[in-house]
């Protein structure tokens, strides 16, 4: 399983009747019906959501403080992704496939081969997000 990086938080804005939507599914609690129409910070680690509020910001520094943590509705999705098992010795081809491409486009100086290059490693890198999430 891979996902997002653990402290990355996703802005939300709470509903005027305290409810969080949160990728099609909708979450409330006491917590969140004291932020209703502020800004909150999620976390989603696949089996909860984990909710902060802001507490100070200087532009260089923020501080955030933990609210709430809400039991996800449903399982198997991170950050509105779903995942499962990845196709290891799939991701393992296409992480060599696109070395050598990238080797390739060091190695050519032909504008063409360059451009079809290019194309080739955008759609392995296309390809392997798929199969880093389980959709292919």
């Amino acid at each position: 399983m891979r996902i997002r990086d653990r402290m990355y938080f996703e802005p939300r804005v709470v509903t005027e009747t305290g409810y969080l939507n949160w990728y099609n599914e909708r979450y409330s609690s006491n917590e969140l019906l004291h932020h209703a129409e502020s800004t909150v910070y999620v976390r989603d680690s696949g089996k909860r959501l984990y909710i902060y509020a802001l507490t100070k910001d200087d532009g260089t520094i923020a501080m955030l403080k933990i609210i709430d943590e809400i039991e996800k509705k449903t399982e198997n999705t991170c950050y509105g992704y779903k995942f499962g098992e990845i196709n290891v010795e799939k991701e393992q081809e296409l992480l060599k496939k696109i070395n050598q491409c990238k080797t390739d486009l060091q190695s050519t100086s032909s504008a063409k081969r360059q451009r079809d290059l290019n194309k080739n490693l955008k759609r392995l890198y296309k390809q392997l997000k798929k199969v880093r999430r389980n959709v292919s």
